[in-house]
């Protein structure tokens, strides 16, 4: 070893034998030897000892008592039994917890005790002690007999009188050091509960402060109460450099005077520049310096406790003791924490100090929040009044479809109802399978990258039915740029599609009727007319088919002269007479001619009256069909029959055109070409007899 005194170097030759079975305190025994010069033996147990001093004689021998195998006492007896080792001093290691620990080592012959835990230069001299009088011990070798009674118990044993003293030396040695330490720790603990109730008294009174003022008064009042404290003086910041005196508990008057402790010292100033955070001694003091020029009996030093909250230094607490008295390391790490407290309670205080004007401003914010928040619930209310009366379909749904809100015209639509759980139901089953597809492959995602979308869709609606839509898709998003939810603003265009359609037919309608008003001029023969106005139906009023016939009184039948459009032989599967026993007729428009009667089946599909001939009509397309008649004077002898490939397109203001322009062509034939309808009609027909009639019934 390098540091070994000359003790250490003269123990090379001493050979200490342990017996441990705890590995950690074996090692930690064996260095500590090893470290004074002697040479150290380590065995586990009390039987490894016995072995190893057999073979190898020690002069000394450390042994715990408890072990496996053979324990201390029963290796100590070991020891004293061989006539070749009874000599070596033995200590056993022990709590000394029971008297009876003393009686067992008297009766197995141990040399010395020493306790567990134990100081390391007390054992050292233990050893020292055993092996300088070892020699002096071999020639006063004399056993005495002796009868103790402990515990109400009589112990008699034989042992030598030097061993027995030594052992009870010892023992009273090591009592009386752990009385000692118990004095000690009686010391310490009424010191620390000095000191605890000291910290809880200042916690106490710093909780009931509630200015700044306050604080530092009840601080230096209570810190007072700490063992070793007797002085204090408490400075706070002002601005980023300079401190002011705010409070001073038990100082000198010399110290009191205003230059003295008004400025800045040292240990300000330190404060600032090196951000000192902990508690420490200041061994100079200008404050203290300035003192000693006024004052023979000087303070000479203080502790100084930065007054620290996060990272803003607030101020500075310094406190004193006896005269030249320095504070330990655990005293300072008190008065640590008491100048932690006090940052803290100054912090509150200030923070108490603006609590009525934070509370009046908050107070305010919260008033004009509300008012904000009535003016907005104000808006929304009317906003919801709107959206829930408007005939607008509003619904919001997640990205994935699933409904979140409905107004009442969409819950009409959808056939849903008010109570009903939303969030199981899907907009998406509310398309038609290929506008749903649409929906969610273009209009969802195109709303999601700009924004909005807008289209006519389709929507389904409780009772099956499509109905037209133009709907409008927009994406709400997070601020991030996640989609938050959608919303979809749809109208039901089913009565523009429908006006939009009846402009177009009325329109086309109108054509028709100046068209066939320009042929009446123009036409020079009947024929010529009658087919240029069935040209005109279909090009100009686009009907899928037109005919004119000629009726005949006698036989009730209509006879096609002029035809245009989409027949494909369907004039000649049909008998246009009103006779019962023709299953082929259409008596439903012969009778309406005959009685002079506009006819309409605006749905052949299901309308009674095209029992008969609806099957060849709806194999050409023909959906509707309408029927005018042409009089000369007030005679039927006519009509004109359009078919349409859609329902419901002969209503009462397109039955008023038509009928419009069928008294136009049956004002042309009475007042300007009855003579040329009557030879028209008489070629046209000889066999019917149509012409005689016509011509000799005057009108």
């Amino acid at each position: 070893m390098d540091n070994l005194t000359e003790r250490d170097t003269a123990n090379n030759c001493i050979e200490i034998l342990i017996a441990e079975n705890n590995r950690t305190q074996a090692e930690q025994l064996r260095l500590l030897l090893e470290e004074h010069g002697y040479k150290v033996t380590a065995t586990a147990n009390g039987k490894q000892a016995l072995e190893a001093a057999q073979a190898q004689m020690p002069w000394l021998i450390i042994s715990d008592i408890v072990m496996p195998e053979m324990n201390g006492y029963e290796l100590c007896k070991a020891i004293k039994s061989d006539k070749a080792l009874k000599h070596i001093p033995i200590i056993l290691v022990t709590t000394l917890s029971d008297p009876q620990d003393v009686i067992s080592g008297l009766e197995c012959g141990a040399d010395n005790f020493i306790c567990k835990p134990y100081e390391d230069c007390y054992l050292l001299s233990r050893i020292d002690y055993l092996l300088i009088n070892g020699q002096m011990r071999k020639n006063q070798k004399m056993q005495i007999e002796m009868e103790i009674d402990l515990g109400g118990q009589k112990h008699f044993m034989t042992a030598e009188r030097q061993q027995i003293l030594d052992l009870l030396i010892s023992t009273y040695e090591q009592a009386t050091h752990i009385n000692s330490k118990l004095r000690q720790r009686e010391y310490e603990l009424a010191k620390s509960n000095l000191i605890l109730n000291g910290l809880h008294r200042i916690a106490e009174g710093l909780n009931q402060a509630l200015s700044e003022q306050e604080v530092v008064e009840i601080a230096l009042e209570r810190v007072m109460e700490i063992p070793g404290v007797e002085y204090g003086w408490i400075y706070l910041r002002k601005g980023d450099t300079n401190f002011r005196l705010a409070a001073t508990r038990n100082l000198p008057v010399t110290l009191l005077i205003p230059e003295i402790l008004n400025e800045n010292c040292n240990c300000c100033r330190r404060l600032t520049s090196e951000r000192i955070k902990e508690a420490a001694n200041a061994f100079t003091c200008e404050t203290c310096g300035r003192l000693g020029e006024r004052d023979t009996n000087k303070l000479h030093s203080h502790a100084r406790m930065p007054l620290w909250m996060g990272d803003c230094m607030i101020g500075l607490m310094n406190l004193a003791g006896s005269r030249n008295r320095l504070y330990n390391e655990e005293e300072l790490k008190v008065l640590h924490t008491v100048g932690n407290q006090v940052a803290v309670a100054l912090e509150r205080a200030r923070l108490h100090g603006h609590l009525e004007q934070l509370a009046k401003e908050r107070t305010l914010a919260l008033t004009l929040e509300v008012k904000e928040r009535k003016r907005i619930q104000g808006v929304q209310a009317r906003l919801v009044a709107i959206i829930e009366t408007t005939p607008d379909l509003v619904v919001t749904i997640t990205p994935d479809g699933g409904m979140l809100y409905a107004n009442q015209t969409g819950l009409h639509i959808l056939g849903l109802k008010k109570d009903d759980d939303l969030s199981r139901k899907s907009l998406h089953g509310s398309f038609p399978e290929w506008m749903g597809k649409r929906v969610m492959d273009e209009g969802i995602p195109h709303a999601i990258r700009y924004g909005v979308w807008s289209g006519e869709s389709t929507v389904l609606s409780y009772d099956g039915r499509e109905i037209p839509f133009l709907q409008v898709i927009i994406a709400h998003k997070n601020p991030d740029g996640s989609v938050q939810y959608l919303s979809t603003i749809g109208r039901d265009i089913t009565q523009l599609k429908a006006d939009k359609a009846r402009i177009i037919r009325l329109n086309r309608l109108y054509s028709l009727l100046s068209g066939i008003n320009t042929a009446i001029v123009h036409a020079l023969k009947l024929d010529e007319f009658f087919i240029e106005a069935c040209r005109i139906a279909i090009e100009l009023g686009k009907f899928i088919f037109a005919w004119i016939g000629i009726f005949d009184e006698k036989t009730l039948k209509i006879t096609s002269i002029a035809k245009a459009g989409n027949d494909d032989g369907y004039l000649a599967q049909i008998n246009f007479t009103a006779t019962a026993d023709d299953s082929s007729n259409c008596r439903s428009i012969a009778e309406a001619i005959a009685k002079a009667m506009p006819f309409t089946c605006n749905n052949i599909a299901t309308d009674e009256c095209a029992q008969t001939w609806r099957s060849p009509a709806l194999k050409r397309g023909y959906r509707a069909v309408a029927a005018l008649p042409l009089t000369l004077g007030k005679r039927p002898v006519g009509a004109f029959v359009f078919y349409s490939s859609e329902i419901d397109v002969f209503n009462k203001e397109e039955m008023a055109l038509l009928a419009e322009m069928a008294k136009d062509i049956s004002f042309s034939l009475d007042h300007t070409e009855k003579e040329k309808w009557i030879n028209y009609a008489a070629n046209c027909d000889a066999v019917t007899g149509v012409a005689q009639r016509i011509n000799t019934r005057k009108p």
